[in-house]
């Protein structure tokens, strides 16, 4: 993965505050905008540039330099639809690398259909550690970062308890990879066919991020 030096983060929530602080801290140059002026002044010792002004509204991304960066992340789950217009300015910018926070599995496909490279779901990722990604990780954080792949953690369904990896065929019926299983303290890399899932397992899934969307729903499915 690219190891980006630019970055823009609309939407000063928890998640999108930490990202940038986290960024910033790590000597990247950060632009921030949202529409609450006391939230943009509280960043201002910590970022490059902060701009106040609504996401939501047509226009506000020209002229503030959001063709500029390397990376834009839309952290804006409370206005979805100003997240999906923030998506479509950016694609149309040609900024580089777009990662959007979903608050849902459904506008998480949505918002990959629009443009997105990346979408976060909060649960699954902390805004500080992906920050620590995108400023420079190691190859498993490279494929995570992926604009095609994806590495998501996640626990192992119920159906799947008691059967093995082959058993299942993880990557004939969903088309990912099981790269790792998390049993406890222990991580075992590359699992073999005959490994029998147990109860607390974990999961670490290589593939494309709508395919891992859909193991997670499908799974869930085959729960009810």
């Amino acid at each position: 993965m690219k190891n980006f030096d630019s970055f823009a983060v609309l939407g000063l929530g928890r998640f999108g505050s930490n990202v940038a602080k986290e960024l910033a801290s790590l000597g990247k140059e950060v632009l921030v905008v949202d529409y609450d002026e006391d939230k943009v002044n509280e960043m201002a010792e910590f970022v490059t540039y902060g701009v106040t002004a609504d996401v939501g509204q047509e226009g506000t991304l020209d002229g503030i330099g959001i063709s500029n960066v390397d990376c834009a992340i839309i952290s804006l789950t409370e206005d979805f639809e100003a997240a999906l217009m923030a998506v479509t300015i950016c694609k149309e910018k040609e900024v580089p690398y777009i990662i959007a926070k979903a608050m849902s599995e459904r506008h998480a496909r949505i918002l990959l259909r629009v443009g997105a490279n990346k979408v976060i779901l909060p649960e699954k990722e902390m805004g500080s550690r992906l920050a620590h990604k995108l400023a420079g990780g190691s190859l498993f954080d490279a494929l995570g970062e992926s604009s095609d792949y994806s590495v998501s953690n996640l626990p192992v369904p119920d159906s799947w308890i008691g059967k093995s990896l082959g058993d299942i065929g993880v990557r004939m019926i969903y088309n990912v990879t099981i790269i790792a299983v998390q049993r406890e303290e222990d991580l075992t890399l590359n699992p073999s066919t005959d490994l029998t899932f147990e109860v607390g397992d974990r999961v670490y899934v290589l593939g494309k991020q709508e395919d891992i969307l859909n193991l997670d729903h499908r799974a869930k499915e085959e729960e009810e």
